[in-house]
């Protein structure tokens, strides 16, 4: 059976890449769900910031203090500039909410980019593609490294909405009850990318695996450092190490 493995990885921290993802996109929802609060929701995760501002991850990137003391002023920069951009779109569409949303997380992106030298910036694609997870198969750039097939393409685009309707189900079922919500969630990642994890070739596999680099093991991951819900992460989620 061909298997994508993320040694290292925690399952939770790919939870909180989903739903992240589910905060970012839910404003057109029939069933509203608990408003998350201040600071949640529209994170700057997609950014990778929050990413790069956990200790495991800067000392595998030898930050110099300098480093950590930029990356901190651009990420308070960051959750002020993000926190005006929610305020300012709480009643837009999700259609017109995205394209702005993706455009102050590339400006953030590109300003802690800025701070890393070019081999630390390989090292952080790297870590940062681990912890996606399948989902970054969705990414245009790692599906035409992977040279994906037009059927490869929308078999992973089906199951991506799939996923993200089921994790969206979820939360609204759990009622603001965040331990609920990552009970329920949990199982429906795992699933998730051991499908999108099929849609590969061996050789795919073989080289999605290499392009994630040495596995670093992100421990107990903070559940809402990647730009979801603020709770730590439950340390009886393993790693998908299969």
């Amino acid at each position: 059976m061909v298997r994508i493995r993320f040694v290292g990885v925690t399952l939770a921290a790919i939870v909180g890449v989903v739903v992240a993802a589910v905060y970012a996109s839910a404003a057109d929802e029939p069933a509203k769900p608990a408003a998350p609060t201040r600071g949640q929701g529209m994170g700057f995760g997609g950014s990778g910031l929050a990413l790069l501002q956990l200790d495991v991850v800067a000392k595998d990137l030898n930050l110099t203090d300098a480093q950590k003391e930029s990356l901190k002023k651009i990420g308070d920069d960051a959750r002020k500039t993000m926190s005006d951009l929610r305020e300012s779109l709480k009643d837009a569409s999700r259609e017109e909410r995205m394209p702005k949303v993706a455009a102050a997380e590339k400006e953030i992106a590109e300003k802690a980019d800025g701070v890393l030298d070019e081999k630390q910036r390989g090292r952080f694609k790297e870590i940062r593609l681990q912890v996606r997870g399948p989902g970054a198969l969705m990414d245009p750039t790692i599906a035409d490294a992977l040279k994906l097939t037009d059927d490869q393409k929308q078999k992973l685009a089906d199951l991506s909405k799939e996923r993200r309707d089921a994790v969206r189900t979820a939360m609204q079922d759990a009622g603001g009850d965040r331990a609920a919500a990552r009970e329920k969630i949990t199982p429906i990642v795992k699933d998730s990318n051991e499908k999108m994890a099929k849609v590969l070739t061996p050789e795919q596999t073989e080289q999605f695996d290499k392009m994630q680099g040495k596995k670093l093991d992100l421990g107990d991951v903070p559940f809402g450092s990647l730009g979801g819900p603020g709770r730590r992460a439950s340390t009886d989620v393993k790693p998908d190490s299969k």
